[in-house]
């Protein structure tokens, strides 16, 4: 019981965030520059500074090292 709600948990802390806001953690989470990972995900840059504003604030993080360990906090990200 206790694991079926702990499930229900992280899927609902999973369901915060969009499938973008996803692949961005995703390739934030690695060695690639922010130019880098705009041209992976989209052709603007400004776009993708998007995504990690609102990561920032969804996760109430200041930097991509804050945001890297929030995800793999909530496991939104496997090492």
């Amino acid at each position: 019981m206790v694991h079926r709600q702990l499930r229900a948990s992280e899927s609902a802390e999973s369901a915060r965030f969009t499938i973008r806001e996803k692949e961005f953690l995703r390739l934030a989470c690695t060695d690639l520059t922010h130019r880098q990972v705009a041209e992976i995900m989209s052709p603007s840059k400004r776009t993708v500074d998007g995504y990690r504003e609102a990561l920032f604030h969804k996760l109430n993080v200041h930097s991509r090292v804050g945001l890297a360990k929030e995800a793999i906090r909530i496991q939104l990200i496997r090492v």
